[in-house]
């Protein structure tokens, strides 16, 4: 019934198929299906193998494409990404989504533009420290909370009119320096007070020292 037709319109060649499935099977131990064409330099080259040995399928040109079209992972289309000709965006519609990287040593950067027509990182997770590094400011939006501790026991935020740093669970809210510790107006970079390691502790009023504790007993200024 002319099912299967192969020609050419003295133009371009054509494999047509009318009936069934189009099977293109290499029989052969190991053997590979190699789709070659044009390499653009007056020769051809593989762009698409179906590698028998490896077992595996091996792309040696880049994929491409179009807006709005899917790279679909899973049988069921679970994790998918495209761009829509604006933006790009990466789904995943089962289970967790995991980003792991097995390379020992070695980190997962998370880069962005720089303002500057470059890019930049923002932030990574180091894998020889163990540890994630921020390379950029962090804006917490009014009422978002930074939580320290298993059950959030440390909780620092901002409620659109004043700041708090909260102690919400167990034990004492400790606040420690290596050397002094010392409170600052912001608008004026004023000194308020100051803790002095290994000495007394000192209240200031307008900048001015007014207040210390000593050895001894305490000082008004």
């Amino acid at each position: 019934g002319g099912d299967l037709q192969i020609n050419h319109n003295g133009t371009n060649s054509f494999i047509d198929n009318y009936t069934g499935n189009l099977n293109i099977t290499n029989f052969l131990d190991d053997g590979d299906v190699v789709l070659r064409s044009d390499d653009g330099s007056g020769g051809v080259t593989p762009y698409l193998t179906l590698d028998g040995s490896a077992g595996y399928t091996t792309a040696q040109k880049n994929l491409r494409f179009a807006d709005s079209v899917y790279l679909e992972l899973g049988d069921s289309g679970d994790l998918g990404m495209f761009h829509n000709g604006t933006d790009a965006t990466l789904q995943n519609f089962t289970g967790d989504f995991n980003i792991t990287n097995k390379a020992n040593d070695k980190d997962i950067l998370f880069l962005s533009d720089n303002g500057s027509g470059g890019t930049a990182t923002y932030f990574r997770l180091d894998g020889s420290e163990v540890e994630t590094r921020f390379h950029k400011s962090m804006l917490l939006y009014d009422n978002i909370k930074a939580k320290f501790g298993d059950g959030g026991d440390l909780q620092i935020f901002h409620e659109g009119s004043h700041s708090y740093i909260s102690d919400a669970g167990a034990g004492d809210l400790r606040i420690q320096g290596s050397n002094n510790i010392v409170f600052y107006s912001y608008l004026t970079s004023e000194v308020m007070a100051k803790m002095i390691n290994n000495g007394g502790v000192e209240l200031y009023y307008d900048n001015s020292k007014k207040f210390e504790t000593a050895s001894g007993g305490i000082n008004v200024c």
